[in-house]
């Protein structure tokens, strides 16, 4: 790894066999990755040494790599797919098995998130079919915005925003309800750096603060 900007771990998985790293600095794939090729755009899968299986005999050992478009400062993990936003704006969506494409699109707007930080935003997947959504938070521009997971089109929440707006000083986010099937617990949470600092609640789904 050479300057990870974030790492993700598969909450589907209670053994925690791999993780997932979006990295900001210069590598060259060798080895049956990207041999050759230097970027500062990989997203990579390696064993986390938890547990000892087939495909993880040692700590550490790379499985799978992905070259993005530029450097990658955001990922996530939610069923079978991994997310990753990168300093061009443009969200990834790969399978988790191999980290084969599935899709792209860049979320780039004037309007609404068009400024990011490689170390304040945050990305956030929470949802099942077609309930499944991605959240992205911009530091710099105040705001969480929600993307369909099929597609990574823009959508709503349920008030007809696709944004929360006026969150002055957030940094990182998270999300509770990855492992039910219901909706009712799907919950985002952002710190808020204001003087001591407070953690904010959103409903997902309506984008109401909690």
């Amino acid at each position: 790894f050479n300057l990870p900007a974030e790492i993700a771990l598969d909450q589907s998985d209670s053994t925690d066999e791999f993780i997932y790293v979006a990295n900001r600095g210069w590598l060259t794939g060798q080895n049956g990755f990207y041999n050759g090729v230097t970027s500062r755009g990989f997203i990579l899968k390696a064993c986390t040494g938890i547990a000892t299986t087939t495909a993880c005999t040692e700590t550490g050992k790379l499985v799978a790599a992905y070259v993005g478009d530029n450097q990658i400062y955001n990922i996530e993990v939610h069923g079978d797919h991994v997310y990753a936003l990168t300093k061009n704006f443009t969200l990834y969506k790969l399978n988790k098995s191999d980290l084969s494409f599935v899709t792209k699109t860049n979320i780039y707007d004037s309007s609404t998130i068009w400024r990011n930080h490689p170390l304040r935003d945050g990305i956030a997947v929470v949802g099942e079919g077609t309930g499944e959504h991605v959240y992205v938070l911009s530091n710099l521009n105040k705001i969480i915005c929600k993307f369909k997971a099929s597609d990574l089109s823009s959508t709503t929440f349920t008030g007809g925003s696709h944004c929360i707006t006026g969150l002055t000083h957030a940094q990182g986010l998270a999300v509770s309800g990855k492992t039910t099937a219901t909706t009712t617990d799907d919950f985002l949470y952002v710190w808020r750096r204001i003087n001591n600092g407070t953690i904010r609640k959103y409903d997902a789904n309506t984008g109401n603060y909690i």
